[in-house]
C-alpha cells in the first residue's frame, strides 16, 4: 500500500492508496476536490475523515467502505467506522456525491463534537449492514441535507439519527427509508435523542416505528410524510439521567401507523403538537396510548382525528383541541387513567364512538341552554369529575350532548332544568353582509352577546322583538350569538 502525505502549514492531508482502495484523511485548513472516488475495506476506517477544524469540499464524487466496526457503541456515539466522519469542529460540504457502506457499524455520514458539521446537497446515502445509521450527529455536531435520498438495509439502522450530547439533523426534501422488514428491527425512520427537523420529505420505516424519540429528543416535521410499520411515533425514556422530556411537532404532512398507535408513549414526559391539517391515521391502534407512568400533552390545531386516547392506571393525558379540530372517537373509555384533561374551543368538535371518562372537561363556550353544542354523543356519555376545581363552571350539572348522551358526573342533576325555556330567535340573513336582523318572539328585553372564534366577546347589547345589528365593519368569519342561553352560529361575509 502507498501512502501520500502532504503538509501545508498546519494542514495534514493524507490519501492512502493501495490494494484497490483510496481513503482520505484531513486535519485542519481547507481543501476542495471534485470527481474523486474514495474507498476503504479496512475495519474502523472511514472513507473520508476530517478533523481539527478542517474544511473539506467535495462534489460529484463517491465514497464507499466495507470495513466493520470493532466497537459498535463507539460507532453510534462518536462515529467510529462511518463512511464519512467530521469531528473536532471540522466542516464537510458535499454536492451530488454518493456515499455507501456495507460493513457492520458503518454509518453513512456522522458529525460529532461542537461545531462539527456535514452539509450535503443532492446525491444519495446507502448503508447495507446492521447497526449502520444513514446519517447521525452527536455531542453538538450537525448534519444538514437538501434533496438527498437515504436508505438503510440492516437491523438496528435508523435512516436518520441524532444521538447523545445534543446532535442536530436538518433535512429538506428527499426519500428516506429504513428498509429492514424484520418487525421491531429496530430500524426507525427517525431516531432522536437530539434535535431532528425534516421538511418536504418522505420518511418510512418498513419494519419499525416511523420515529423513536428518547431522553430530551425532539422531532419537528413540516409538510413531511412519516410512516411506520409499527407505531407512527414512539416516545420513551430509556436513559435515567435528568431529562426535560421529548417532543414531536408536525405542521402539515401526514403520519401513518401501519400496525400500532399513531403515538405510543412508554414512560416519557412527552408533548405532541399538530397543526396545518396534518393527517393522522392508524390502521389498528389508537391516536394516543400512554403507559408506564407516562404523561402526554397533546395539542391539535386545525386537525381531523379519528380514534381513541387511552392510558393505563399509572399515566395521564392532557388534550387541547383548537381552531376547528374535529375528533371522532373516544377518550379513556376504560376509565383507567390517573388523569385525563380535555379542553376545547367552541369551533372544535368531538363525536363520540364510546362512553368516555374525562375527569377534567373544559369547554365553557360550548355549554348552552343545558346542552353541549360542540360535542355529539350518539347515545354515549362523557363522565367528568365534579370534585375537580377546574369543573366548577359545570355546577355539578348534567348536560345534553348532540344526538343523545350526556355530559354527566356521579352526583349530577340535569342542567337543563335550571335554564329558562327556549324562546324562538331567528337571525337573517345568514351569512350576513351589512345588517343582521334578529327576530325574537318574546316581547321582553333580552341581552345579546356575540363571541368570535377565539371566545372573545366582540359585541353586547339589549334587544327586544325585532332588532338589527350593523356588521358591515366586522371582519369576515364565524360568530356565536348568545341570547337567553341559546347560541346560534352566524357567518359574516362581505
Amino acid at each position: 500500500m502507498k501512502k501520500f502525505v502532504f503538509f501545508i502549514g498546519f494542514l495534514t492531508t493524507l490519501c492512502f492508496t493501495g490494494y484497490g482502495q483510496t481513503y482520505y484523511y484531513q486535519s485542519g485548513d481547507s481543501v476542495a476536490f471534485a470527481r474523486k472516488s474514495y474507498s476503504s475495506a479496512i475495519n474502523d476506517t472511514s472513507g473520508v475523515l476530517v478533523t481539527h477544524a478542517g474544511v473539506f469540499t467535495l462534489r460529484s464524487s463517491s465514497i464507499r467502505t466495507s470495513g466493520n466496526s470493532s466497537n459498535t457503541d463507539s460507532s453510534s456515539l462518536i462515529g467510529l467506522n462511518a463512511g464519512v466522519l467530521s469531528k473536532l469542529a471540522s466542516k464537510i460540504n458535499f454536492t451530488n456525491d454518493t456515499v455507501s457502506t456495507t460493513g457492520v457499524g458503518a454509518n453513512g455520514l456522522f458529525a460529532t463534537d461542537t461545531n462539527s458539521s456535514i452539509t450535503m446537497t443532492g446525491g444519495s446515502i446507502t448503508t447495507g449492514n446492521n447497526l449502520s445509521h444513514g446519517v447521525d450527529a452527536s455531542n453538538g455536531g450537525s448534519v444538514t441535507l437538501t434533496d438527498v435520498n437515504i436508505t438503510t438495509n440492516g437491523l438496528n439502522s435508523p435512516a436518520i439519527a441524532a444521538t447523545l450530547g445534543g446532535g442536530t439533523v436538518n433535512i429538506t426534501g428527499g426519500t428516506i427509508v429504513g428498509a429492514a422488514t424484520t418487525t421491531g428491527s429496530p430500524s426507525a425512520g427517525i431516531y432522536s435523542l437530539g434535535q431532528v427537523t425534516v421538511s418536504g420529505a418522505s420518511v418510512t420505516s418498513n419494519g419499525d416505528n416511523g420515529a423513536v424519540i428518547d431522553a430530551n429528543g425532539s422531532v419537528n416535521l413540516v409538510n413531511t410524510s412519516l410512516s411506520g410499520a409499527l407505531n407512527g411515533v414512539m416516545m420513551q425514556k430509556t436513559i435515567q439521567t435528568p431529562v426535560n422530556g421529548v417532543s414531536f411537532t408536525m405542521n402539515g404532512g401526514s403520519l401513518n401507523a401501519g400496525g400500532g398507535d399513531a403515538f405510543y408513549n412508554k414512560g416519557a414526559s412527552g408533548s405532541i403538537n399538530l397543526s396545518g391539517r396534518a393527517g393522522i391515521t392508524q390502521t389498528t391502534g389508537n391516536i394516543v396510548n400512554t403507559l408506564s407512568s407516562g404523561f402526554t400533552v397533546f395539542n391539535a390545531d386545525k386537525v381531523n382525528l379519528a380514534g381513541s386516547f387511552i392510558c393505563d392506571n399509572t399515566s395521564s393525558i392532557s388534550i387541547a383541541l383548537t381552531d376547528s379540530t374535529a375528533l371522532n372517537g373516544s377518550i379513556n373509555p376504560a376509565n383507567s387513567s390517573v388523569s385525563i384533561n380535555l379542553s376545547m374551543d367552541l369551533i372544535s368538535t368531538w363525536t363520540l364512538t364510546a362512553k368516555s371518562y374525562v375527569p377534567v372537561f373544559t369547554d365553557p363556550s360550548g355549554i348552552s341552554n343545558g346542552s353541549v353544542i360542540n360535542v355529539t354523543g350518539n347515545g354515549f356519555d362523557v363522565v367528568y369529575d365534579e370534585t375537580r376545581r377546574e369543573n366548577k363552571y359545570l355546577n355539578t350539572k348534567k348536560y345534553l350532548l348532540q344526538n343523545g348522551g350526556f355530559l354527566t358526573c356521579p352526583t349530577c342533576v340535569l342542567g337543563v332544568e335550571d335554564h329558562t325555556a327556549a324562546i324562538p330567535v331567528k337571525y337573517t340573513p345568514n351569512p350576513a353582509n351589512a345588517f343582521l336582523n334578529i327576530v325574537i318572539s318574546d316581547p321582553l328585553t333580552q341581552k345579546i352577546s356575540v363571541f368570535n372564534t377565539l371566545g372573545v366577546k366582540v359585541y353586547e347589547s339589549s334587544v327586544s322583538r325585532n332588532a338589527s345589528i350593523d356588521v358591515s365593519n366586522w371582519p369576515n368569519g364565524l360568530y356565536f350569538f348568545t341570547l337567553n342561553n341559546q347560541t346560534e352560529r352566524v357567518i359574516v361575509m362581505h
